[in-house]
C-alpha cells in the first residue's frame, strides 16, 4: 500500500515538473520598438499626480479628497 502511494505522488510531481516546463516562453523576447531621436525628447505620461495650489503650503503629498485629521485614515 506505501509503495502505491508513494508511486501516484511520484507520478503526481513529474506530470507538474513537466507541465511547469511546458508553460515556458518559447520565443525569446525581442525589442518590439527601437528608435534614434535627434533632437530634443519629450515623454508625456501622468503629470497630473498632484497639483500646485498656487500657495506655499500646498506639499506633493497632500491628498484631493482631504477631509480632516480625523478621518483621514478611515477613507
Amino acid at each position: 500500500m506505501r509503495l502505491n502511494f508513494t508511486r501516484k505522488i511520484l507520478l503526481a510531481g513529474i506530470t507538474l515538473f513537466t507541465l511547469m516546463g511546458y508553460a515556458q516562453e518559447f520565443t525569446p523576447f525581442t525589442i518590439r520598438y527601437q528608435n534614434n531621436i535627434k533632437g530634443d525628447l519629450t515623454f508625456i505620461a501622468n503629470n497630473i499626480v498632484n497639483r500646485d495650489g498656487g500657495t506655499g503650503n500646498t506639499e506633493p503629498e497632500d491628498p484631493y479628497n482631504a477631509t480632516g485629521n480625523s478621518s483621514t485614515y478611515n477613507d
